[in-house]
């Protein structure tokens, strides 16, 4: 939470690209970590691409704040949550059913 926490007191981010669907979560069904399958609806062609260019739109979460203005606060944070994320996919992704795990408080 503290890494959460210093994200969000700095206003802006470097990146204007903003992926709606998380990198580490698509990288989970990725056959080789940089690509992934992706199904044109409209004319039923699927095909490997980019995770960089996949699920993403520039200024996805800008917000405006009354006093400062817009700003990307919102995309360091999540950040910092997927980072986070991603261990714990990768954690996940090496279990099997039936597997025993600890809990560690």
């Amino acid at each position: 939470m503290q890494r959460v926490a210093d994200a969000a007191s700095t206003r802006d981010c470097v990146s204007r690209r903003h992926h709606y669907v998380p990198q580490s979560y698509m990288r989970a069904w990725s056959p080789d970590r940089k690509r992934v399958r992706v199904l044109d609806t409209r004319n039923g062609i699927d095909k490997l691409r980019g995770l960089r260019d996949t699920c993403v739109q520039e200024n996805f979460y800008r917000v405006t704040d009354p006093d400062t203005g817009q700003h990307n606060q919102v995309e360091r944070m999540l950040a910092v949550i997927d980072d986070e994320t991603a261990r714990l996919l990768q954690v996940l992704s090496r279990w099997s059913p039936g597997d025993d795990f600890e809990s560690v408080t």
